[in-house]
């Protein structure tokens, strides 16, 4: 009886597991850590892990950082990425005239 529940259990899982995987993007196939849930899942719960428990326990007695210079000094590169990468999109589709909102392929 056990090994029945055991075994059904592992059929269910299985095609609940196959049947989100016929949802994803197909433009996604071959993304790393997008295939296998073995891979993506350790990521997601090690995270959880540090965040819910490790972090606030390695900072219980101590005094937060001083992180003001160092966001400051994020925050500069993400605009200055940003801009760049704002740039290359419109040369590359509405300013290089290769481009239509209304007569695009989508395929």
């Amino acid at each position: 009886m056990v090994i029945t529940t055991a075994s059904r259990l592992a059929r269910e899982a299985s095609e609940k597991y196959n049947y989100i995987a016929s949802l994803r993007d197909p433009r996604t196939i071959g993304w790393g850590y997008t295939e296998d849930l073995r891979f993506l899942l350790p990521v997601i719960f090690g995270y959880l892990y540090v965040v819910k428990r490790a972090g606030p326990r390695w900072m219980a007695n101590r005094k937060p950082y001083n992180l003001k210079w160092a966001i400051m000094t994020y925050n500069l590169l993400q605009v200055i990425a940003n801009a760049f990468f704002f740039v290359r999109y419109m040369r590359h589709t509405y300013l290089g005239g290769n481009y239509s909102v209304f007569c695009q392929d989508w395929t």
